[in-house]
């Protein structure tokens, strides 16, 4: 996901607007949109919400392990695979939601002018900062959020 350098209190007020929007997502639908897809029929919304908090599970730590030690090296994972084995189809989303308010709250608290120049490796994107991981998440979130509005747009909702 190509990052756009924005400021850090940019990122922080998005962060806190997509997590609002994910939260009325939890709280507002029923079945008849959670088990919805897109129209080629990929994850559910109940789906797309557990690959969002398991983003901010996976990036808070990262997160959380720059913040703690210097130029650590990121673990990989396969996001379609945990999606699968955590079987989001039957999770109870409102338990899940107090889970990744927690996640967000201690990632908040790490989100500091000081910390956000502290850096990590990745895999496959090379040196990050705290502040790229939080534009990461961010921008992953805008765009799977996205995906949700498109599903209730076409089914009228």
């Amino acid at each position: 996901m190509k990052l756009q350098n924005l400021k850090s209190d940019e990122i922080l007020i998005l962060l806190k607007r997509n997590f609002s929007k994910i939260e009325e997502f939890v709280t507002q639908f029923d079945d008849s949109i959670l088990f919805r897809t897109r129209q080629n029929g990929k994850w559910t919304v109940k789906q797309i919400i557990g690959h969002l908090y398991d983003t901010q599970e996976v990036w808070g730590e990262r997160i959380k392990q720059c913040c703690q030690s210097s130029l650590i090296i990121f673990e990989s994972y396969d996001p379609e695979k945990l999606v699968e084995e955590r079987e989001y189809n039957k999770a109870n989303l409102k338990r899940m939601l107090e889970q990744y308010r927690k996640s967000r709250i201690e990632m908040y608290e790490l989100l500091t002018k000081e910390n956000f120049k502290k850096e990590g490796i990745h895999i496959e994107d090379g040196t990050m900062t705290v502040k790229d991981l939080a534009e990461t998440i961010m921008a992953h979130e805008l765009h799977h959020i996205a995906q949700i509005e498109d599903i209730k747009k076409n089914i009228g909702v």
